[in-house]
């Protein structure tokens, strides 16, 4: 339910500063019954790296109609954060703001696509996935490494421990395999019975590569064997590394836990 001034006071921003493309206000959150019980407010300055996390509430913002035609409008094949979408598109090519008045009434309840927890996550994913698309061609090669070792762990060869009969490390090739993000996927093991699980592969971006048993203690620094690996196979370091860890934690939904900028 927008104020009756809503228009009044987001018009008027947008009229004063023509560098301005999107605008949105804090708002009220209230019950079922119309009751406010709290009121949401948002940075008026936005850090960098919360630009992403602290979006605007979609169900309300102004933005020139120029600026919605250029980013191509609204999606409508998400089923949900059609507004985050346009957020992420906007504001990485225009300047937004936020007014610090609560300007409209956000109505919560049980049955709110708020609570609908899956629904948004996978939009949001795919919001994500969809915007990285033409970042990654710039960064190339892109290496996915799977580091793991002999000793060290709180079993030997943590990497061939099964789960519902098969090896982590297998876990982990497979889901390195089903994205084609990456141009190489490297097994780094000191154990060279690994190169026997890599060897059941016929995917030619998955290779097997000997490590040194030094660089595998736990007080070496894994750059030792990124480097190893980035000086083979992007000799120019133009492209980026990424790393999945052998862990009884991996999970086929969870393509990678850390990515890591390529070191100059």
């Amino acid at each position: 339910m927008l104020d009756e001034n809503i228009l009044l006071v987001l018009g008027n921003l947008l009229d004063r500063d023509p560098d301005l493309a999107l605008v949105f206000p804090d708002y009220y959150l209230v019950d079922k019954f119309g009751d406010v019980f709290r009121q949401e407010r948002r940075q008026r300055q936005y850090a960098k790296s919360h630009t992403l996390d602290m979006p605007p509430n979609g169900a309300c913002t102004l933005v020139r109609a120029k600026v919605l035609q250029e980013v191509g409008g609204y999606r409508e094949d998400l089923g949900a954060q059609d507004g985050f979408d346009l957020w992420t598109k906007v504001m990485s090519r225009h300047k937004c703001a936020n007014v610090n008045l609560p300007l409209f009434y956000y109505r919560r309840h049980g049955e709110n696509l708020t609570t609908d927890t899956q629904r948004i996550i996978t939009a949001r994913r795919q919001i994500k996935k969809d915007a990285a698309k033409d970042k990654l061609d710039a960064p190339r090669p892109i290496i996915a490494v799977i580091p793991c070792r002999r000793n060290f762990d709180f079993v030997s060869d943590l990497w061939s421990e099964e789960i519902g009969g098969v090896s982590l490390l297998d876990r982990d090739i497979q889901v390195c395999a089903s994205s084609t993000m990456f141009d190489h996927i490297v097994v780094a093991c000191d154990n060279p019975a690994a190169a026997d699980v890599v060897s059941k592969y016929s995917d030619p971006r998955i290779r097997f590569v000997l490590r040194d048993a030094r660089h595998t203690i736990r007080s070496a620094s894994i750059a030792t064997t990124l480097e190893m690996i980035a000086r083979e196979l992007d000799p120019q370091l133009a492209g980026m590394t990424v790393l999945r860890y052998t862990s009884r934690l991996s999970s086929p939904s969870t393509p990678w836990r850390r990515r890591l900028p390529r070191w100059r």
